[in-house]
C-alpha cells in the first residue's frame, strides 16, 4: 500500500496481528520476512513445475506425440507462471527490484532460478532435444518468465488464453524447430 521502504516492523507486526515481542522473536528486520515470503512463493513454483513436469516423455514413441506430450506440459507449465506470478503481483515487483541490491534475496531468487532451468533441461533431455541443453533452458525460462512478467502489467494487452497460447507456440518452435506448433 505504501510500499516496502515506508513500512516498519511495527506496522508489519500489527497488520499480521502479533505482538512486537512475537515478531522481533520470529524475524530481525523487515527483510528477512520478505526472504520468507519469496521462499515461499518461490516454493510454490517449483513445486508446481516439478508436479507438472512429473510424467515421462520417453513413452511417447512418435515425434509428434513427443510434441503433443510437450505442448501439454509446456501448457501446464506456462499456466503456472502465470497463475503464481498474477498472485504475487507487487511482491514479484519488488524482488525483481531489490535483487540488484540485496544478496541474501538474490541468493535465493538464484537458486529457484537454477532448479527450474535444471528441470527444464531435464525435461530435455527426454526429448532428446540436441545441442547445450541448459543454456536453451535457460533461454525457455527467461523467454517464459519475461513474456509472463509483461504479461503481468496492470494494463493487460491479451487475455491469458491468448497469452498462454502464443507462449507456447513460440516456446515449441524453440524446441521442435521446423515443426508446426498449433
Amino acid at each position: 500500500e505504501r510500499g516496502y521502504a515506508a513500512t516498519s516492523e511495527a506496522e508489519i507486526a500489527l497488520r499480521a496481528d502479533v505482538s512486537w515481542a512475537v515478531f522481533d522473536q520470529c524475524f530481525r528486520n523487515k527483510d528477512e520476512v520478505l526472504y520468507e515470503i519469496a521462499s515461499v512463493a518461490n516454493g510454490d513454483l517449483v513445486r508446481r513445475v516439478v508436479a507438472t513436469l512429473g510424467l515421462n516423455p520417453r513413452v511417447l514413441s512418435t515425434p509428434d506425440g513427443m510434441a503433443e506430450s510437450a505442448k501439454h506440459r509446456l501448457r501446464a507449465l506456462v499456466e503456472a507462471f502465470v497463475d503464481v506470478r498474477s498472485d504475487e503481483g507487487p511482491l514479484r515487483t519488488l524482488m525483481h527490484a531489490r535483487r540488484r541490491y540485496d544478496d541474501p534475496l538474490d541468493a535465493l531468487c538464484c537458486t529457484t532460478e537454477r532448479t527450474l532451468i535444471n528441470l527444464i533441461a531435464r525435461l530435455l533431455d527426454l526429448m532428446e532435444r540436441p545441442g547445450d541443453r541448459v543454456a536453451i533452458a535457460m533461454i525457455l525460462y527467461g523467454l517464459v518468465e519475461g513474456a509472463v512478467r509483461a504479461h503481468g502489467q496492470r494494463e493487460r494487452l491479451l487475455t491469458d488464453e491468448r497469452f498462454i497460447d502464443a507462449v507456447v507456440t513460440a516456446v515449441l518452435n524453440v524446441v521442435f524447430p521446423g515443426r508446426t506448433a498449433h
